[in-house]
């Protein structure tokens, strides 16, 4: 996803479809899954 069309979803310029808005949601879970890998890291 380019980053134009991700900052129209988020000012509410474009409306996500449902299909989008899982794919959005999937890669934020990603990332929040891989910090937490890396905070792990650093703290053992």
């Amino acid at each position: 996803m380019n980053a134009t069309l991700l900052s129209q979803y988020v000012f509410g310029t474009k409306k996500t479809s449902a299909k989008q808005s899982e794919k959005i949601l999937d890669g934020i879970n990603q990332i929040g899954q891989e910090l937490s890998g890396l905070n792990q890291l650093r703290t053992t």
